[in-house]
């Protein structure tokens, strides 16, 4: 990227560090001016747990769209991912390392399970 304004349409990435049950939270908006005042802003929470995670990720209103959740510290591929219930296509596992990348359909997802 040259500048911060390419980042508008550039897709995030979630990275989830794992080991622990949690929660955690983070805040989007538009980067610039005051809107997030009038509500012009989206908080998105991730719940971590012994089988996976839970998203919570509001209607996007023109932000950087959610692409992927990253799962750092894995120490084998898991033997079955699924998205709200259902076998994920596009998961990659790097061993070297131990990250798990589960691309996201659209950021509708709610759970995303890892079986061992």
């Amino acid at each position: 990227m040259q500048h911060t304004g390419e980042m508008k349409g550039a897709p995030l990435t979630i990275a989830v560090a794992t080991g622990a049950n949690g929660s955690s939270c983070f805040f989007q908006d538009a980067g610039d001016g005051y809107g997030y005042r009038k509500g012009q802003s989206r908080t998105i929470v991730v719940t971590q747990d012994e089988t996976g995670v839970r998203l919570d990720i509001p209607r996007n209103r023109g932000w950087q769209r959610i692409e992927a959740v990253e799962f750092v510290g894995i120490g084998a591929a898991p033997a079955l991912v699924r998205i709200d219930g259902k076998p994920a296509r596009d998961v990659r596992f790097d061993a070297r390392t131990r990250r798990l990348r589960v691309a996201l359909p659209n950021e509708g997802v709610k759970r995303i399970e890892l079986s061992r």
